[in-house]
């Protein structure tokens, strides 16, 4: 799910019992929002942590960025490297991952275009 928010709906569906990883900063609203709800939070993590661990959630609040110049067809490495690392963090959970947009969906819509709709699976809803 891409989302602006943790939605509540979503919040209180998640059991209290279920380890929930955060992948962001400790400063991150979404980060109290889960702790406020009780819920098993781990410490925020960098995408570097979270590498080889597994959650029954995962909730993703970093600012999402990719500097591909003019064109992306002139960057290939760097669309790989991004590929490859929301892969990582996408597959980090059992039962759902949570990524808060924070420029996400920009990067996915412009992918979209510039790859004339080659990635049209792609969709920012849920």
């Amino acid at each position: 799910m891409i989302t602006d928010t943790v939605p509540s709906d979503v919040l209180s569906k998640i059991s209290k019992d279920a380890s929930v990883g955060f992948i962001g900063d400790s400063s991150s609203t979404e980060y109290q929002k889960l702790r406020d709800a009780g819920l098993k939070v781990s410490d925020p993590m960098s995408p570097l942590d979270v590498q080889g661990r597994e959650f029954d959630y995962v909730v993703v609040d970093k600012k999402w960025k990719l500097d591909l110049g003019d064109n992306w067809n002139n960057n290939n490495i760097s669309i790989n490297q991004f590929a490859k690392d929301l892969y990582t963090l996408i597959t980090r959970s059992t039962k759902g991952t949570i990524l808060i947009d924070n420029g996400l969906s920009d990067i996915i819509q412009s992918a979209g275009s510039e790859f004339n709709g080659e990635y049209s699976g792609l969709s920012t809803s849920v």
